[in-house]
């Protein structure tokens, strides 16, 4: 019993103990999470792909005494099938699948020593497993995340070499899995009006969609993670994988100079002024969804009033047939007599020419 508790307070002191904290021989790590050996793996829809991962010392060539690690690899499993049996890992290392809260699913690896320590070689091939590729287009990161090493007496930790921080954990490397067609970009509104997928070419940047209204809430921006920590950079991000990111909102307008999009949004005097004016004058935004047809620019309408009619979008090939309340279009939007009073989209509809 006793040896179970003292084991089970190892545990949880690794748990929570902070990367950054250095043990007191200051050794270093580095963790290498590959499939099929790369970095960037080219595969093919249905294709069995092997991942490894290696925690390396960089310090020394020297073996030295191992007393507890954890180390989570994310993976999509919209993307990748775990091959069930396929795992391997190191004397002592345990492994477990679950799924994440946050969408997706997570093998933790993790190891305790109950003897004091064992000694493990400066590399370590700590667990490798398979994964089918069930994805059919685009790109899909394979994720080393939260790796904690402890040092002897549990209260400390040692250094672990090309770690970079994000705003919801300590992050190491990870290896990408791409297949041929750009990479699906969702967008999640929250509760928002709708927002169009996209197909993004690996390595490229998202055009920034126009931003989703939501009755009573503002917009904050996009984000990468659903608990909305992250927020995505629409001028410096690119896209490494398919994605979905999550629209933020707040009861209070956002900070100026702020946002959640990275720091794009910049408002000057004029906008400030703008801004105070329609809140006055109760104005609520309408938004035209075209469907495929030209754009149609949003427009700020009085509460409680009639929104004019914009011009026709064009679509080649097609008639445009009128403007829809609801996304399935089985209501038409009457110009006449309908009144605007909240945020709203309208959605075109279409029939192809004879």
């Amino acid at each position: 019993m006793k040896k179970m508790i003292c084991a089970v307070l190892a545990v949880l002191l690794v748990c929570v103990l902070p990367a950054g904290v250095f043990a007191s021989d200051e050794r270093t790590y580095e963790v290498d999470v590959s499939v099929e050996m790369k970095n960037e793996y080219q595969a093919s829809p249905g294709e069995t792909v092997t991942v490894r991962m290696y925690l390396n010392r960089t310090d020394s060539d020297e073996n030295a005494p191992m007393y507890a690690m954890q180390n989570e690899i994310w993976y999509d499993d919209a993307f990748f099938e775990l091959v069930e049996g396929s795992q391997t890992t190191y004397s002592g290392v345990e492994f477990k699948d679950m799924a994440r809260r946050t969408g997706g699913r997570a093998v933790y690896l993790n190891f305790l020593s109950l003897k004091g320590g064992t000694d493990w070689p400066s590399e370590v091939l700590v667990g490798s497993f398979q994964l089918k590729v069930i994805g059919t287009q685009g790109a899909s990161a394979v994720i080393s995340q939260n790796l904690k090493i402890s040092s002897k007496d549990g209260m400390s930790g040692y250094e672990i070499e090309n770690l970079y921080e994000t705003d919801a954990s300590k992050v190491t490397k990870d290896a990408v899995v791409i297949l041929s067609g750009g990479c699906v970009i969702n967008f999640d509104s929250s509760g928002g009006s709708e927002v169009p997928s996209q197909v993004v070419q690996y390595g490229e940047k998202i055009i920034k969609p126009e931003d989703p209204v939501r009755e009573g809430l503002y917009f904050t921006g996009w984000y990468k993670d659903l608990d909305k920590t992250e927020a995505w950079n629409f001028r410096k991000d690119v896209v490494r994988s398919n994605m979905t990111l999550y629209a933020g909102w707040s009861e209070t307008p956002p900070v100026l100079g702020g946002g959640g999009s990275g720091g794009e949004i910049f408002i000057s005097a004029a906008a400030v002024i703008l801004l105070i004016a329609l809140a006055a004058l109760r104005k609520k935004k309408v938004s035209f969804v075209s469907n495929g047809g030209s754009a149609v620019r949003s427009v700020f309408v009085k509460k409680g009033s009639p929104v004019n009619c914009p011009e026709d979008p064009g679509r080649e090939n097609y008639i445009f047939e009128g403007w829809y309340k609801d996304s399935e279009l089985t209501t038409q939007w009457n110009f006449g007599s309908d009144k605007v009073n909240e945020n709203m989209t309208l959605y075109a509809k279409w029939r192809i020419k004879n």
